[in-house]
């Protein structure tokens, strides 16, 4: 029934059915139920239509609008980063590292293979990564008042508004969905991986993608200096 009245989209039910899950595993161990009764919730995937990319043009608008639209550099940076948003908007200062003359940062949370992944710095972004580390706060990408953002400020009070001074396209409504969303920006740095030279399992790496976890945690190690030269090549 909670997932049925919830209005919100597919990703939100899925979450929702993965909580109960964790919540009926406590359950049955400790004899509390016999039954995973979460396992037979079905999410319909009726009108889940992928997101498309952000546009090569589209992100150099946006490029451009740095330092004149407020927060334009989080969603520039963002997609360079692959970071699903509210693991972008989580990292702290602490996930920037330097190691051997590679400067990355270290975040994810949402599969095993995503979680706290390094992501090397592409050339476009790092003057304003270094900016962003250097001025005062916890958070890397901090709202107006330094505090952590959520995805909904994100979405509704930067990206969407950001698109539609852009002339993208429009503010959007329940009669009219948005055809790009935060995620976009991810498909985008996909869509970079692509078309770039580099080991399937460095891109995995950098994505967070399940077929990291299994060929890197199990075969081979992912290499900064590897990942490096993906995202130089950006």
């Amino acid at each position: 029934d909670c997932i049925d009245a919830c209005p919100k989209g597919r990703r939100t039910q899925e979450n929702m059915k993965s909580l109960g899950k964790r919540l009926y595993e406590y359950a049955i161990g400790r004899a509390i139920v016999d039954r995973d009764y979460a396992s037979y919730v079905y999410i319909s995937r009726e009108g889940n239509k992928p997101r498309p990319s952000l546009k090569t043009e589209h992100v150099e608008l946006i490029r451009k609008q740095i330092g004149k639209y407020p927060f334009a550099e989080y969603v520039y940076c963002h997609c360079y980063l692959g970071y699903r948003p509210n693991e972008m908007l989580q990292l702290m200062k602490d996930a920037f590292r330097t190691t051997d003359g590679v400067d990355y940062l270290v975040g994810g949370f949402k599969t095993e293979a995503g979680t706290d992944r390094a992501v090397t710095i592409a050339p476009q972004i790092a003057p304003i990564i270094k900016r962003l580390v250097d001025e005062p706060g916890l958070y890397i990408f901090p709202g107006p008042d330094g505090e952590m953002i959520d995805d909904e400020y994100y979405r509704e009070k930067i990206f969407y508004p950001l698109l539609a001074h852009l002339g993208i396209q429009d503010i959007p409504t329940k009669e009219k969905p948005a055809t790009y969303v935060p995620y976009s920006c991810r498909h985008f740095f996909s869509d970079l991986l692509k078309y770039a030279d580099g080991a399937d399992k460095d891109k995995a790496a950098l994505i967070g993608h399940s077929d990291y976890d299994t060929t890197v945690r199990i075969y081979q190690s992912a290499d900064l200096k590897a990942m490096q030269r993906i995202t130089n090549s950006f």
